[in-house]
């Protein structure tokens, strides 16, 4: 009988934790259904504008000088005089800060 009584505990500690994380999913769907819809993709503003030439941008290239980031206001340049240039069609990613930086 004791035996039973520990498989049942522990049984029931198992679907009290399942139940918790139901429930959750459920609390954050609702919350997901509350949150203010995002503005329409095409506005009026944007046919004052005009059409865009299909052909545009054409050749796309970004070119960036003497790039300095902070995170924060009160914190330490993260990223100092960053020169790059990337060229038309090139696949780019960026990556996080995994590490501290000191100017010194």
């Amino acid at each position: 009988m004791l035996l039973q009584m520990g498989d049942v505990a522990q049984w029931s500690t198992r679907q009290s934790a399942e139940v918790t994380n139901q429930m959750i999913s459920v609390e954050r769907l609702y919350q997901y259904s509350q949150l203010p819809s995002e503005a329409p993709l095409d506005t009026p503003a944007d046919s004052l504008l005009g059409d865009t030439p299909s052909s545009w941008p054409s050749q796309g290239a970004i070119q960036v000088k003497n790039l300095c980031v902070r995170y924060r206001p009160s914190l330490p340049l993260s990223l100092l005089n960053i020169n790059f240039d990337i060229k038309p069609r090139s696949h780019v990613a960026i990556c996080g800060r995994t590490g501290k930086y000191t100017v010194s």
